[in-house]
């Protein structure tokens, strides 16, 4: 087997961290390991989170995992993921076309069981110190996957499948949250092209249902997760502050690529007209230069040539 790629967490607590590869053995598969010894309880949960997924109906058909070489083992989908299709639209800056993959990614969501009654202290547990109430009066998805982004949902064979749901609770979760992360995870990756003026967040927020005023409560609980599994993290007001400029100002980095990238396709596309114009030229010139030598190789312009050279000569040598 070789490695063909490999994501370390070493930002991760060591309960928490594991090691994913990409191998090549018979065709690809992806592999997790623990990193770890104290990892290892996480590995394992793995096949739990399965089958919680498969037993709740859930929309989305999870890649099955398998025990491997004291790693867990999935396929490798060759198929495209619903990241790729935004990434795709926000490079040809077609907003329409990003908004028709979070329709789609909405409606996915929008298929998940939802929880009945207030039951999210599951998640308030987890997150530790500060966080006693921080989801009530949320709707609470049944199925707690905080995976559900869309890096990680794969269009195969007319469907979706999840390609990774390492973190998955048996707990429900808050919907919006899921929703929200979603969002931030997106436009932090593609901020530098201009995602948030192609597609406002804002206006993001209520195509998925989001409510926009309640944001930074969800960036908290968003922020109290990476708390919760890393080993450091900056204090919540600057991480707020980091996603809001992410989400609702324009990227000041100077132009957002896709305006770059734009500028580029047109400088190239004027620097290609001009080679073929100059090519054309070169092929004029050759097909010239071909005409004289084949004039210059007749008969009649070795008479001339001749003809001119005996003019040249002093009149009593032409006698």
């Amino acid at each position: 087997m070789t490695a063909v790629y490999a994501k370390y967490n070493d930002s991760r607590k060591p309960e928490y961290r594991l090691v994913t590869t990409v191998e090549e053995g018979g065709g690809l598969f992806s592999l997790k390991r623990a990193a770890t010894d104290a990892a290892a309880g996480f590995l394992d949960s793995l096949f739990e989170k399965h089958r919680l997924l498969v037993a709740a109906g859930f929309p989305l058909e999870p890649l099955e995992p398998g025990a491997h070489a004291g790693g867990v083992r999935f396929d490798y989908l060759e198929g495209g993921s619903l990241d790729g299709r935004a990434f795709a639209a926000v490079r040809a800056g077609d907003a329409g076309s990003l908004r028709e993959v979070f329709r789609e990614y909405g409606e996915l969501v929008g298929r998940v069981p939802m929880a009945a009654g207030d039951a999210g202290g599951g998640f308030e547990e987890f997150l530790g110190d500060g966080f006693s109430g921080a989801t009530a009066g949320m709707g609470l998805l049944a199925v707690g996957c905080l995976d559900l982004i869309l890096e990680n949902i794969y269009e195969d064979g007319g469907g979706f499948r999840l390609i990774d749901y390492e973190w998955t609770f048996s707990f429900p979760l808050p919907r919006d949250l899921v929703l929200a992360r979603t969002v931030m995870n997106t436009y932090y990756k593609y901020r530098a092209y201009g995602i948030n003026r192609l597609l406002p967040a804002a206006e993001l927020f209520g195509l998925l249902g989001v409510d926009g005023t309640g944001t930074e409560g969800l960036m908290r609980l968003e922020w109290g997760f990476q708390r919760a599994v890393n080993k450091q993290v900056q204090p919540f007001d600057g991480f707020r502050d980091l996603y809001e400029k992410v989400l609702f100002e324009p990227y000041e980095g100077g132009a957002p690529l896709a305006e770059l990238r734009a500028a580029f396709d047109e400088q190239a596309g004027r620097l290609a007209r001009a080679e073929e114009e100059l090519g054309h030229a070169r092929r004029m010139l050759a097909d010239r230069d071909a005409e004289i030598g084949s004039m210059r190789a007749s008969k009649f312009w070795k008479m001339r040539e001749l003809y001119l050279s005996v003019r040249g000569l002093p009149s009593r040598l032409r006698r």
